[in-house]
């Protein structure tokens, strides 16, 4: 049998243990029941439970990425268009597509709930998001570049920073 089996076997068991449960609360021997691998296939494929969680949660945002991807439009296009685009395609990530639900759950439970993992998912998908409608030309919506509609946008980041003071809840 060779590795790519069992650490996708992991990582697919690992999903919906931690969407349901939380890194704390999950087990390293429910995931590898559920798996069918021994438990010292964790430390063998990612060294630990935490490595194993900031996969899962790497690979669940990816695959959020990948299902519902951003319309292309020109550049030419309107800003409250592209404005509308990210807040519907944020949303449709978060909330929307039952393709895979314990992808959505589990994201959902990082940003209300968040560990290490979260500063990964500011840093590599919410930020660049952000940083694009910083750019847009907003002034004919009644937003001035350097608004305070435009600072504020990673004060709801800013529990990565500060555990246990999440402005979100």
């Amino acid at each position: 049998m060779s590795s790519e089996p069992s650490r996708e076997r992991i990582l697919s068991a690992a999903g919906p243990v931690f969407a349901e449960k939380g890194f704390e609360s999950a087990t390293i021997r429910e995931i590898c029941a559920a798996a069918v691998v021994n438990v010292a296939a964790v430390n063998y494929y990612f060294g630990d439970k935490q490595q194993l969680y900031l996969e899962t949660v790497r690979l669940a945002s990816e695959a959020r990425i990948e299902q519902i991807a951003p319309p292309q439009r020109p550049a030419s296009t309107a800003a409250e268009i592209h404005l509308y685009d990210h807040v519907r395609t944020l949303l449709e990530r978060m909330l929307g597509s039952e393709q895979v639900p314990w992808q959505v759950k589990l994201l959902m439970r990082e940003v209300l709930q968040p560990t290490e993992a979260c500063q990964e998912l500011v840093e590599e998908h919410f930020r660049p998001r952000f940083e694009s409608v910083g750019s847009l030309e907003l002034a004919p919506l009644g937003i001035k570049p350097n608004s305070h509609f435009i600072e504020i946008r990673f004060q709801n980041f800013e529990f990565v920073r500060r555990p246990g003071n999440n402005p979100l809840l």
